[in-house]
């Protein structure tokens, strides 16, 4: 089985793993005061959460909006972070658009937030948010792909 942690990149991203005791998922919130100390705290974030629960063999993040604004930029600097990882420590990575995960997770490409965290309940799932909701299903393709490469 390919090991895959799926992030769904933000201030506030989901994450889901398939690897470790047990399949886990959940969010966490990058706090720095700026653009890029949220940044490092991503990547610290990474380092220590691989460290602990081993190493993933597949990195994959939902593509960013480009809507532009604050908000693109950061998710593009996040998915470069995720890059920048990946490629430092030997993993894959990969990268699946919005529309997809939602048909995915839903049949339907336009899913509204609660209905992805509802798609996730009906799975047994208890996200705490969007966020979390999207990782798993982003997880959840990703592993019905058998983790694609680059």
């Amino acid at each position: 089985m390919i090991k895959i942690l799926a992030l769904d990149l933000a201030t506030k991203t989901g994450w889901a793993r398939n690897y470790g005791p047990e399949p886990r998922s959940g969010v966490v919130k990058f706090k720095g005061k700026s653009r890029g100390a949220r940044f490092v705290e991503l990547l610290d974030w990474l380092r220590q959460f691989n460290k602990v629960i081993y190493m993933a063999d597949l990195i994959v993040f939902e593509t960013p909006h480009m809507r532009g604004g604050p908000a693109t930029r950061s998710c593009v600097g996040f998915s470069s972070m995720v890059e920048y990882f990946a490629a430092l420590n030997g993993l894959q990575v990969d990268e699946y658009c919005p529309d997809a995960i939602k048909r995915f997770a839903t049949g339907t490409a336009k899913a509204s937030k609660e209905q992805m965290i509802e798609a996730a309940r009906k799975l047994g799932y208890n996200p705490k948010d969007d966020n979390e909701a999207d990782a798993i299903h982003l997880l959840r393709l990703a592993e019905s792909q058998g983790g694609r490469d680059e």
